[in-house]
């Protein structure tokens, strides 16, 4: 008997087009298919984070699910992981945010014009290198008496660690194909995201 199936994938990961797939092949292997782009089959994000007994009575193939979640007996399952250079994933974003996703405040108005107009390179590299978020994650199990103050002085000291002097203005048109940040992105950024991503890039296998 073949295993029930998860696929895991993240945004800006091609999710729509793993969704149409699974649709498909679903439909041809006669298998029930539970998505959260499927509301009415009560797999929305909110029920896949904070309900784990959503996974016990169901059985078939269950996606894309665009973070990781901890399913009970997940050994039990057939995974599917489908990412992307994750370089390519923050040039995705740049250009999603600022002028194609739907919102409050409307695509190339407000901070989202401004945050195109300051440029693609310091948006793909604030977004990698968010440190006050970071360090606040890191320093987690760390046995620190005032996290809060430590917090504050690492953010203070590398405050200057991550800026990019001088405008960079958007001049390309959108190209979704690998290796779309070797295109967009200036060869600091690259050779900066480079060696973020160094041990993920390796692991995914992607060339730096």
């Amino acid at each position: 008997m073949s295993k029930d199936i998860i696929v895991f994938t993240l945004h800006k990961s091609a999710s729509m087009f793993i969704h149409e797939q699974c649709e498909k092949l679903t439909k041809l292997c006669g298998i029930s298919y539970y998505s959260p782009n499927n509301p009415t089959m009560g797999m929305d994000a909110f029920q896949i984070l904070t309900n784990k007994k959503i996974w016990l009575n169901k059985s078939g193939c269950f996606g894309p699910i665009r973070f990781f979640v901890e399913v009970p007996n997940i050994e039990d399952y057939a995974i599917i992981l489908h990412l992307r250079d994750p370089r390519d994933v923050l040039v995705s974003m740049f250009y999603s945010y600022c002028f194609i996703h739907p919102g409050k405040v409307q695509p190339n108005t407000s901070y989202r014009k401004a945050i195109a107009e300051n440029g693609i390179d310091q948006f793909v590299l604030n977004k990698a290198t968010n440190y006050p978020i970071w360090i606040e994650k890191f320093i987690e199990p760390f046995p620190l008496i005032d996290k809060r103050s430590v917090i504050k002085r690492f953010v203070s000291d590398y405050q200057h660690e991550f800026v990019i002097l001088g405008e960079d203005r958007l001049q390309h048109k959108r190209h979704v194909i690998p290796g779309d940040f070797r295109i967009k992105l200036k060869e600091k950024i690259i050779i900066e995201l480079n060696n973020l991503f160094r041990d993920v890039l390796s692991v995914l296998g992607y060339d730096e």
